[in-house]
């Protein structure tokens, strides 16, 4: 009696159970993917953070020790040339640039690389409304600045570093958009670039973002309430 040879193939049991293995794989191995992108975003944020915080400190070693005299970005721009503003000191000569990403692009060798923060990128251009300010991130200078204006102890545009009285404490650049790095249940993460040079992602709410990104020279975090 002649042996059956059988077909090659799948069951349908076999590939049912294939199919399971394959959606519990995804199951489990999408959120990593997805945590693992958000990271790479966050992080690329942050380095292009560092090389801006740096320039700026490369900036001041080369005009009197001072903080940039310029806007925080395009949206508030300086229109130099600047001869006077009331209560921000002005570095001797400097008749200030446009904004920071203007005063020290030079002393940042991949400056257009950089410019944007790699969250602010949709279907792999930079959204519009980013675009139209120049740049991802906020200088801290009250010229023409409701925010920083609300808060004038904070302003570093044409300051000393001798001004600072806690380096470490003051940012000096932050996310324009901090929101770009939500955290879940209200909370984001906020880049900051400080005076001392370092930088730092902070877990915060809007309130506290406005705190950690409104302190004083002297340190201090002003009070807000939204």
């Amino acid at each position: 009696m002649a042996i059956q040879k059988r077909n090659k193939g799948f069951t349908l049991i076999e590939l049912l159970v294939v199919i399971a293995i394959i959606a519990i794989l995804a199951a489990i191995l999408f959120p990593v993917f997805a945590r693992a992108k958000k990271i790479a975003l966050l992080n690329g944020c942050l380095n292009n953070m560092k090389q801006w915080t740096t320039g700026v400190l490369m900036y001041m070693d080369d005009y009197n020790g001072r903080f940039p005299y310029c806007g925080s970005s395009k949206d508030y721009a300086h229109k130099p040339p600047i001869t006077t503003m009331p209560g921000i000191p002005q570095p001797a000569g400097r008749g200030g640039s446009p904004t920071l990403y203007d005063a020290v692009d030079k002393y940042v060798g991949n400056a257009e690389a950089i410019r944007y923060c790699p969250a602010t990128l949709s279907g792999g251009a930079i959204e519009t409304w980013k675009k139209s300010v120049g740049w991802s991130y906020w200088y801290l200078c009250a010229h023409n600045n409701p925010w920083t204006s609300k808060y004038p102890d904070s302003a570093l545009c044409g300051y000393a570093m001798s001004d600072v009285k806690n380096p470490s404490a003051k940012p000096v650049i932050i996310e324009r958009d901090s929101s770009l790095h939500g955290a879940g249940g209200g909370l984001f993460t906020a880049n900051r670039g400080y005076c001392d040079g370092h930088v730092k992602g902070w877990k915060v709410d809007q309130a506290g973002n406005t705190r950690t990104g409104y302190v004083g020279r002297d340190g201090t975090e002003p009070v807000v309430n939204n």
